[in-house]
């Protein structure tokens, strides 16, 4: 029989304890549960990271893109194959970007609590590890083993010149790559998201949604007689009406959704997490918004969508016809009014 440390009268007293001591512990914890999605955090797990506590959302979104990018498709694998069954052990390191933007290394371990009936694990259980002292001494032993072999302290000297310029052309390297990237995924106009980004975005979603069960929705709509506010007002005016648009949208959207122009006057808006109800929820929302917004020269504008939520193993191509199927649906109503 375990050796008793505590022994509470009441519920409440056991969970003082049990809040004390999460919030004592250095290293970070988490509780996850798939069937509300939601990530249980402990204020140490921020505190490692240089987060102020409880400021990250509260889903394994906030995980997923703090991961380096380098290590992100073998902790996606790592975790499926646990998920699913494939493996008995979850033990894993990798690096998780702090709130300064540098990179900390962390030994991730955890333990299923539940499982549904296919044996899926429905709630995971597990602890971030501070393990960056010893990666970065680990590496610098082995550079210093290398070094020592060569037995040369002036090549010594040489490379360690050589590492430091290096370092600072691959980050000016990196630099013009990241620009270069952010230019390649921006839409020259409005600023948001262009098509080829969208669709990076699109199916990074449709395997998250396949990963965690979670809902996924698309909203395709565009702009009611846009040709018309062209040749009646001009070009000048049908840009800006776009911009105004686009800013107006970004601004009535959650954080996790991703807002793109598609082309022309058409709009494409990722919901991850959200089902066809609440997806058309949000439409609605965006159409009232709409009509109360002043555009230039008093442009009375109006927008038809498209609501569709995706289906498990559905192609892009037919994800895609459904929504454009269902914004003409709508813009057919639009034009009998």
């Amino acid at each position: 029989m375990p050796y008793k440390t505590y022994e509470h009268d009441t519920v409440d007293d056991a969970d003082l304890t049990l809040n004390t001591i999460i919030d004592l512990i250095v290293e970070g914890s988490w509780d996850w549960n798939a069937e509300t999605g939601y990530v249980v955090r402990s204020p140490g797990w921020y505190r490692m990271l240089g987060y102020p506590v409880g400021t990250l959302l509260a889903d394994v979104f906030t995980w997923e893109e703090i991961i380096h990018p380098d290590e992100y498709p073998q902790v996606m694998l790592h975790i499926e194959q646990y998920i699913r069954g494939q493996s008995d052990t979850y033990h894993i390191e990798y690096r998780c970007k702090k709130s300064d933007g540098s990179y900390l290394w962390i030994e991730d371990r955890a333990q299923a609590v539940t499982r549904n009936e296919e044996g899926i694990v429905t709630r995971l259980m597990g602890a971030h590890h501070d393990i960056h002292a010893r990666k970065v001494a680990e590496q610098a032993l082995q550079t210093q083993m290398r070094l020592l072999q060569e037995g040369n302290k002036t090549l010594e000297k040489l490379l360690a010149h050589k590492a430091k310029e290096l370092e600072g052309k691959n980050n000016q390297l990196q630099a013009q790559v990241v620009n270069v990237e952010r230019l390649s995924h921006t839409d020259v106009l409005t600023q948001i998201a262009n098509r080829e980004k969208v669709n990076i975005e699109l199916a990074k979603e449709v395997a998250r949604s396949q990963r965690y069960s979670h809902p996924l929705s698309l909203i395709f709509f565009d702009i009611n007689h846009f040709k018309r506010i062209n040749d009646t007002h001009g070009h000048n005016a049908g840009d800006e009406v776009l911009v105004v648009l686009a800013k107006t949208i970004a601004a009535n959207l959650q954080s996790i959704d991703c807002l793109a122009r598609w082309g022309g006057d058409e709009f494409l808006i990722l919901l991850p997490c959200s089902d066809l109800e609440q997806a058309s929820n949000v439409a609605l929302k965006l159409r009232a918004v709409i009509g109360a917004t002043r555009f230039v020269n008093d442009i009375d504008l109006s927008c038809s969508f498209g609501v569709v939520e995706y289906q498990t193993g559905e192609t892009m191509d037919a994800l895609f016809q459904r929504a454009d199927q269902s914004m003409y649906q709508d813009k057919a109503k639009f034009n009998k009014a």
